[in-house]
């Protein structure tokens, strides 16, 4: 059937895409997924690690303060196990008549562990 301009008459054009298409479309998204994926671990290892400095000098910078506040030995010490770091201080017990060492734990100072893969 024609008419008489040309065209026929009867067939209707099909909208769609192929299945070559689609594929194609979901092995490009997949391939700037994975390059996305391996920039954000790297970004957010990095992360990691200068909030572990970060929380580090301010625990040095919150020990000096109150040894000199307080006039009393304030250290900051290395914990292997956690896999992190705490500040204490020295004091003298009255009732067992010894120095004891103390973990300073309040608003501004707690026992720090590392996340991730950071480590000293």
């Amino acid at each position: 059937m024609e008419r008489a301009s040309g065209k026929r008459v009867g067939r209707r054009q099909r909208g769609g895409f192929t299945i070559a298409e689609v594929m194609l479309v979901i092995i490009m998204i997949g391939l700037l997924a994975s390059i996305g994926g391996g920039v954000w671990v790297g970004t957010y290892n990095s992360m990691l690690v200068k909030k572990a400095a970060r929380d580090f000098v301010l625990a040095a910078k919150y020990a000096r303060v109150m040894a000199i506040e307080r006039q009393q030995p304030y250290k900051m010490t290395l914990d292997i196990e956690s896999g992190g770091f705490f500040v204490s201080t020295s004091g003298w017990n009255e009732e067992t008549e010894e120095a004891e060492e103390t973990v300073v734990q309040d608003y501004y100072s707690r026992p720090v562990a590392f996340e991730g893969k950071v480590a000293f």
